[in-house]
């Protein structure tokens, strides 16, 4: 007669069935829950610093600049002027909004961007110095240099891809605005003063706007953009 399985053997082997499909349970896990949340993750943080910087290019470019050309070609209350306020203000509802938020995602992107370079800029060092020990003549020429520190150039302040000179002109562009506003607070409408304030504010307005939507934008992304690049010394090995 056939023996019976012993309750202990059926426990036994139910056991090793579930250890042997405990590893693809996880993969099923993964695939199913773990990474569609980190997916999501990293969409909202793309959302949120994209769109950070959506808003801004539409409030100076769509809002401020339309706002003053139209006043200054059309007139006070004008249908341009009118527009670019209404866009000013949807950019700004959502500025407000994302600001938080992209303050850290910018925060956490330059650090990366910053690690990144420098393990480039370890790599390179390295690779060039396996290169000058086959070679002298490139040991004298880099001994020579070291003796010159004016001929390695101007030290880079801050990751590839950004422009400080931006920050250098934001000083002056905030003074500028804040007397024009004095100027127009302190001295009766249609005064010669008060038209100097009018000018030197939206003056101050407009060369901000330009200055963010061309130059602190595209610095913002370069700044904090990571390249890919091939690994070239598994290739000439």
């Amino acid at each position: 007669m056939p023996r019976v399985p012993t309750l202990q053997a059926s426990a036994a082997a139910a056991a090793a069935a579930a250890a042997r499909s405990w590893p693809m349970l996880r993969r099923l896990w993964r695939k199913a829950v773990v990474a569609p949340v980190f997916w999501l993750y990293h969409l909202g943080e793309d959302i949120i610093f994209y769109g950070f910087l959506a808003a801004m290019m539409a409030a100076n470019l769509g809002g401020i600049v339309p706002e003053i050309l139209g006043r200054w070609a059309c007139g006070e209350g004008s249908a341009v002027s009118a527009a670019g306020e209404e866009v000013l203000a949807c950019s700004k509802f959502i500025i407000v909004r994302f600001l938080p938020a992209f303050v850290v995602q910018l925060f956490v992107r330059i650090l990366a961007r910053a690690r990144f370079e420098a393990r480039e800029a370890k790599k390179e060092k390295e690779k060039r110095e396996n290169n000058e020990k086959t070679s002298s003549t490139a040991i004298r020429v880099e001994s020579s240099k070291e003796q010159r520190p004016e001929s390695r150039g101007a030290r880079r302040w801050g990751p590839k891809g950004f422009m400080p000179y931006a920050i250098y002109l934001a000083p002056p562009l905030i003074q500028l605005s804040c007397l024009g506003i004095k100027m127009k607070a302190h001295h009766e409408e249609g005064s010669l003063e008060w038209r100097v304030g009018y000018v030197l504010d939206d003056f101050a307005r407009f060369t901000s706007a330009i200055l963010i939507s061309f130059v602190g934008v595209p610095s913002m992304l370069l700044t904090t953009m990571i390249p890919k690049v091939k690994d070239d010394d598994t290739s000439s090995q």
